[in-house]
């Protein structure tokens, strides 16, 4: 879609967006949570561990689940954690565009998530550490695709080159969408520079732009001619960052719902997802059944309205959509959390769109029906394929004294409004609101 049908900032260039290709990374994650990290030559004992495919899967993910289809432009081994990168791959109908790579494995993220969900990570490489320049350029990448690039590929001594020259021997750019991610100030120099001036998106944390230089609007100067970066401040929200008139950097700080964490990790890869996935959607490809078409999480009577920065289905837009998918992705445990459209429109419909100006029953004023959501089939999904709408554990819905819920773990809506248990203790619903 154009930037003009977006409502975006003067200076963004959203082209239509119909795929995300990541390049580079997908591992597996082994997460336990953790009472706190042991001292040095210490141990200590860890809750139930749990492996699942992580790392650049959890972008793949979250955007599939919200209608944009992905391709994996890098290397997945043929041993035991490559079949289950694999098989998550598959599920989520992400294509793998290169051959699984005989006789080597995947890489491996051990995670420890402490009782403040802050995780701790320590990693260690597999074959998709060494991406080659012949191997990007074997797939053909499109203006109408928008490509991911992460941090820890620009590290590794071979993809990270590979990638820079790759994009520099482009005639047409694509989309191309970075996150520095932990090891920001690790990137060589001369890689990230040769990145980022083909960068439409930067999308980083505090902590990050930090580790850059500490200045958001340096950052800017330093993107593809029309680029934003999104600042991401955890429970305080993001913020928009782009060029306007005349070379004046404008910004907008978008709000996000209040919630108990109780696992980070994954945050800022669900937000990513999502935000891809709100810009590639609009009315012409999905009608009210899009993310942000009409009637969907962004447009008229959605998430944003017709009120916002940008107006329906714009940038501002899908900043918020991606808030929401953030606040929710925090509420699960794992590592590959972002929610599915059922789930995230459920989740705003009870409370979790707060954070500014929103167009469905004014969630921060808690105008909002006591009505379960409803159990039945996914919009736009398989007509033989019901769902079950799954409540974070626990939403923060402020100004409103008296709602509340205790309980820990994930319930759902049964067919006759009842909340069922999935485990943790039993609670209580209190004047139909969570807190």
């Amino acid at each position: 879609m154009s930037a003009a049908a977006l409502g975006s900032p003067p200076a963004a260039r959203v082209p239509e967006l119909t795929r995300l290709v990541l390049v580079g990374s997908v591992i597996a994650d082994l997460m336990m949570t953790v009472p706190a990290l042991p001292e040095r030559g210490g141990d200590i004992l860890a809750g139930a561990a749990r492996a699942q495919a992580g790392g650049g899967f959890n972008v793949l993910a979250a955007a599939a689940r919200l209608g944009l289809r992905g391709a994996l432009l890098g290397h997945v081994g043929t041993g035991a954690l490559g079949s289950m990168v694999g098989a998550a791959l598959a599920a989520e109908g992400v294509v793998e565009l290169l051959p699984r790579v005989s006789g080597a494995d995947t890489g491996l993220c051990v995670g420890f998530v402490e009782p403040d969900a802050e995780r701790t990570f320590v990693t260690s490489v597999g074959c998709e550490a060494e991406v080659g320049l012949a191997e990007l350029r074997s797939s053909p990448v499109g203006v109408s695709d928008a490509v991911y690039v992460s941090g820890y590929d620009l590290c590794y001594p071979v993809t990270g080159p590979a990638v820079a020259e790759w994009l520099s021997g482009m005639s047409s750019v694509p989309f191309v969408v970075v996150d520095p991610g932990p090891l920001a100030a690790s990137i060589p120099g001369e890689v990230l520079d040769g990145v980022l001036r083909h960068t439409s998106v930067l999308t980083l944390n505090a902590r990050e732009v930090r580790l850059l230089g500490g200045s958001a609007p340096a950052l800017l100067a330093r993107l593809r001619a029309g680029g934003f970066v999104l600042e991401r401040d955890g429970a305080r929200g993001c913020t928009v960052w782009w060029g306007g008139p005349g070379g004046a950097v404008r910004s907008e700080h978008v709000g996000a719902p209040s919630v108990a964490a109780v696992d980070s990790t994954g945050a800022g890869d669900a937000h990513t997802g999502a935000f891809l996935a709100a810009l590639a959607s609009s009315p012409g490809d999905g009608g009210a059944g899009g993310v942000v078409g009409a009637g969907g999480l962004v447009g008229a009577g959605g998430l944003v309205g017709a009120g916002g920065l940008v107006g329906a289905g714009g940038l501002v837009g899908a900043v918020r959509v991606a808030n929401a998918a953030a606040a929710y992705a925090v509420t699960q445990v794992g590592s590959a959390t972002g929610p599915t459209r059922p789930e995230l429109e459920a989740f705003v419909a009870w409370g979790g769109g707060g954070g500014g100006p929103v167009g469905r029953r004014r969630l921060l004023g808690l105008t909002r029906s006591t009505r379960p959501p409803k159990v039945g089939k996914a919009p736009n999904g398989p007509p033989d394929r019901p769902f079950k709408v799954l409540l974070p554990p626990l939403v923060r819905m402020p100004g409103a004294p008296g709602r509340s819920i205790a309980r820990r773990g994930r319930r759902s809506w049964g067919r006759r409004g009842r909340i069922q248990r999935r485990g943790g203790a039993s609670g209580t619903l209190l004047g139909g609101g969570f807190a």
